[in-house]
């Protein structure tokens, strides 16, 4: 059980459950109600083992009932890149330097696990095409009471420390969420291609004030897992059933 960078509505640090695959690498965190759901699972399982082998009959459990299946079939929030994007108040576009920015993983230490590209466009308005005059703002106050556009581009990921199977974006503005589309690719960079306009029809102290905080991107994947394993979760799984018994089994 980990702290992570998400918290909840008064502050508190929201507990994850980190689960790494030790036969080859992959990671994953978990809500915990979606832990003990697996787990749950998992333990129904043991039990139908149980009764089985007690009655001499063949058990399997389904595909999806594998554990790799239930722990690792999820997307999760890999981690959150933050960019500091208050020269959006002064209308300047995105500098190359302010593009691409370390994603930190979700959970303790919270090293970095890759990097995301985005880029800000402002434009003069919502049906500008990149070519028309922007006027000059010299100091916040000036844009209270104006409308406000610019173009969000998240580019893509790279860098990423697992491979992944699919993977979207996603991130607050003004109050309201937004989602790329999610990427289906087996790769450690995934390629988002996203462009969103947003625009604000008369800008406020407060939205100045929400510019001027840290912007966060969540990023979120599936796992790819390189290497399943082969054998099935049933009663004739002579490691499945030593564990249980404590000795090979036995059949008549």
């Amino acid at each position: 059980m980990q702290d992570s960078l998400s918290t909840d509505f008064t502050g508190v640090p929201i507990v994850k459950v980190k689960v790494v695959n030790q036969s080859s690498g992959e990671q994953i965190v978990l809500d915990p109600f979606e832990f003990v759901k697996a787990h749950t699972v998992l333990n129904d399982e043991v039990a139908f083992i149980k009764g089985a082998l007690a009655a001499h009959n063949d058990y399997a459990a389904p595909e999806y009932h594998e554990p790799v299946i239930l722990l690792f079939d999820h997307s999760f929030q890999l981690g959150t890149a933050i960019f500091f994007i208050e020269y959006l108040i002064y209308l300047f576009p995105s500098e190359d330097e302010d593009t691409e920015q370390a994603i930190s993983n979700v959970v303790s230490p919270h090293q970095d696990v890759g990097k995301l590209e985005v880029s800000w466009t402002p434009l003069a308005d919502e049906d500008d095409d990149g070519t028309k005059d922007l006027p000059e703002v010299g100091d916040p106050k000036e844009l209270i009471g104006k409308p406000w556009t610019y173009m969000i581009k998240i580019t893509s990921a790279s860098h990423l420390n697992q491979m992944c199977k699919s993977a979207y974006c996603q991130y607050e503005f003004n109050d309201e969420t937004f989602t790329t589309e999610t990427v289906e690719s087996e790769t450690k960079a995934p390629k988002f291609e996203y462009e969103f306009v947003h625009h604000v029809e008369s800008v406020t102290q407060e939205f100045i004030d929400w510019l001027q905080r840290p912007f966060h991107i969540n990023v979120f994947v599936t796992p790819y897992v390189s290497s399943p394993p082969h054998d099935k979760i049933s009663s004739n799984n002579e490691s499945i059933v030593a564990n249980i018994t404590g000795k090979k089994p036995s059949r008549e």
